[in-house]
């Protein structure tokens, strides 16, 4: 094992610190992590959206063992120049076997086609502004690790091993026993005798059409939803509503490290670097050098000198698409199998690009993300060989994903830049959300559907808060008379929380910041908010009373007008009084 100059061996276990989020304290492969405690610090303010890799993991296996005092899915608050961050440990984080601290502060959003539920928000209505998936129920108090997305339905995997699907269940997809649908996410079975996930750690998620695969920490893999080209592996084509082991033909004696899934094939990732496929072969998806139907068993990859492009390589990550498949290796090279273009390609052929970090396909355009950030991508094409991809100009980029028609870009600075399809639904609008401070950190996009998954990092509160008072006041620690959050330095009757959260300027005097209105049967309500404060965690709540001393939220119904990120215009209606005579106030926490 090999260390970098910033983690070092005290008598108390192991100490590293953080001077930026591009510093790794460790790097090692393969890496055991002998139960001894480890000491982290913060040197510097992280910006929204940084993770913090521990330990770059550079074996293809996964991290053995554990930290004393860091356990997978723990909260981590660390503190730097009196602001504290919260972040969440993910022994599976970067490529999949590194320890990485995610920032916590951050909820799962989507958009584009919705008609079948698939952005999980409670709603059919498709939308370009990206909507949070509904995060009560299954999801109250989860933080979002990671998330897939098929053709009818979503997967979301929270820090605690929790496991949830939305969409239509009609195979069994949303594997909880049910072939229904749900448009809030609902759990997947980990727990009944019957599901191969009870007493697992879930650690990765995958989604074909209409298949879902689930990868465990001991390398297991159970898959559950549809079956009829053989794409669960179990060897049956029998549809599952519940997990089910994946653990013959060429899986078998092995440990997954890796998986992925296509429209109705799956692959998975070994940790001696072999790749096996299953499920349909009409495209050469299977890769072992044959066009049969399907397999209902795991297949290998084919790998023989002067046939495949894999021959000698050490695969080190997979990618499924809709009729296709990608593998990435240690060297830096990069190919594809499958559908590529004109012709069907049945054994892996090289993808002309070099120094790959990492792959991702949609229905008939791939991408690949070099280790230095460049773009490239490539669709179709002619000839039997993988079409030649070709860069895209722009800024450096460190994460990519591909949909059915359209593609993404994850940037350094945490924004985010789409492409492709012209529907401005499918792209999304995401500028608001940029303008109001917040961050996106990963990224999933349907690879034969028209909707996306990302996860949006919200600034941290207190360093909001803080921003917003070193702003007026000059006093970022708030500890003067005029600065503190029930201060009415202007004597306007709004104390110093409602104006950082109105947007308001505290120390010059502001008339009644809310209008309200007779509009027919009902009352109109209208005031404007602060989008960064929003985002930071501030709530707000319109609620009427007719004797002020019992107050309702009956009936109110609240729009936002214009979104322009760091300012938000809103209408509320909510129901007239006696006379169209009512007490209305807003709340703010």
């Amino acid at each position: 094992m090999g260390f970098l100059c910033l983690g070092m061996h005290t008598a108390a276990g192991l100490s590293v610190d953080f001077h930026s989020e591009t510093d790794v304290p460790i790097s090692a492969g393969p890496f055991t992590a002998n139960g001894e405690p480890i000491s982290i610090s913060l040197q510097f303010p992280p910006r929204t959206g940084a993770d913090l890799m521990v330990v770059r993991n550079t074996g293809i296996d996964f991290i053995d063992g554990t930290f004393s005092n860091l356990a997978h899915g723990q909260t981590v608050s660390l503190s730097h120049d009196g602001v504290t961050y919260d972040f969440v440990a993910n022994y599976f984080g970067g490529t999949g076997n590194d320890l990485v601290l995610m920032w916590k502060n951050i909820r799962l959003v989507g958009w584009g086609d919705n008609t079948n539920g698939l952005l999980g928000d409670g709603t059919f209505t498709s939308r370009a502004e990206p909507a949070p998936v509904t995060a009560t129920g299954v999801l109250a108090g989860k933080t979002v690790i990671a998330m897939a997305t098929g053709y009818y339905h979503s997967l979301a995997l929270c820090s605690d091993g929790t496991l949830a699907a939305w969409g239509i269940g009609v195979y069994g997809n949303l594997g909880n026993g049910s072939t229904g649908l749900s448009n809030v996410p609902v759990a997947v079975d980990t727990t009944s005798n019957e599901s191969a996930l009870t007493g697992k750690t879930v650690i990765g998620v995958a989604t074909g059409s209409f298949h879902s695969m689930a990868l465990c920490s001991d390398g297991t893999l159970a898959t559950w939803g549809a079956n009829m080209a053989g794409q669960l592996g179990d060897g049956t084509q029998t549809n599952r509503s519940l997990p089910v082991k994946v653990d013959s033909g060429a899986l078998s004696g092995k440990k997954v490290v890796g998986m992925a899934a296509g429209a109705a094939h799956s692959l998975a990732l070994c940790s001696d670097g072999t790749v096996a496929a299953w499920g349909i072969n009409l495209k050469g998806q299977l890769g072992n050098n044959s066009e049969i139907g399907y397999q209902t068993q795991p297949v290998e990859v084919n790998t023989a000198p002067g046939v495949s492009a894999l021959h000698g390589k050490t695969v080190i990550g997979v990618n499924g698409g809709d009729e296709s498949s990608l593998a990435w290796c240690s060297d830096g090279s990069a190919a594809q199998w499958g559908r590529s273009g004109a012709t069907d390609v049945r054994a892996p052929a090289s993808v002309a690009v070099s120094n790959v970090s990492a792959l991702a396909a949609g229905s008939s355009n791939w991408l690949a993300l070099r280790g230095d950030g460049t773009l490239f991508t490539w669709g179709n094409g002619t000839g039997s060989t993988v079409p030649i991809p070709f860069s895209i100009p722009g800024p450096s980029a460190v994460g990519i994903a591909a949909g059915m028609q359209h593609n993404l870009a994850l940037l350094s600075d945490g924004t985010l830049f789409t492409w492709g399809n012209s529907d401005p639904i499918v792209l999304g609008n995401l500028n608001a959300m940029t303008e109001a401070g917040i961050r996106f950190s990963k990224l999933q996009a349907g690879q034969s559907r028209s909707h996306s998954l990302v996860l949006a990092a919200y600034p941290n509160p207190q360093a909001a808060r803080r921003n917003w008072r070193q702003q007026w006041f000059g006093d970022p620690y708030a500890n003067n008379e005029s600065s503190v959050d029930g201060a009415d330095p202007d004597h306007d009757g709004l104390q110093n929380l409602m104006e950082y959260a109105l947007n308001l300027d505290p120390n010059a005097f502001t008339p009644a910041p809310m209008e309200l209105q007779p509009a027919g049967s009902h009352l109109e309500c209208y005031y404007t908010r602060s989008g960064i404060a929003r985002a930071a965690g501030v709530t707000f709540q319109v609620e009427w009373s007719d004797d002020l001393a019992t107050w309702f939220t009956t009936g109110v119904i609240e729009e936002m007008m214009s979104n322009g990120g760091a300012v938000e215009q809103m209408k509320v209606t909510l129901p007239a009084g006696i006379g169209g005579l009512r007490f209305v106030r807003l709340r703010v926490q």
